[in-house]
């Protein structure tokens, strides 16, 4: 692990420290910092966890949030996720866009 990749994984940590001592405001902003800075992956494990309820608290609103970082920069596993979200409305009104999406990359289509 470089210098940078472990500051990047002491912001993701530094979050869920936080997060765990009830300062969910300090947290989320670990969570946008390490996402904005290191991309797709630290992005993408912080809405898994809000996604799945894991170490966080299940929060969609905030699972789309930061999944939607990761599909952004072609994390795929986050782009099934929001495909989820969206295509059984977690956060509100279904979206047929978010589903297709989800259905072309189970289908493989994606990667064609």
């Amino acid at each position: 692990m470089t210098l940078t990749q472990s500051l990047y994984a002491n912001l993701y940590q530094g979050g869920i420290n936080e997060y765990k001592n009830s300062n969910e405001k300090k947290s989320l902003s670990l969570f946008k910092e390490s996402c904005k800075t290191e991309g797709s992956y630290f992005c993408y494990e912080i809405g898994k966890k809000f996604f799945l309820g894991e170490t966080l608290n299940k929060d969609y609103k905030n699972a789309k949030y930061f999944l939607k970082k990761a599909c952004e920069k072609d994390f795929l596993k986050a782009c099934n996720m929001m495909g989820y979200i969206y295509g059984n409305g977690l956060t509100g009104k279904k979206d047929i866009y978010w589903y297709l999406l989800k259905e072309e990359i189970r289908s493989g289509s994606w990667y064609k």
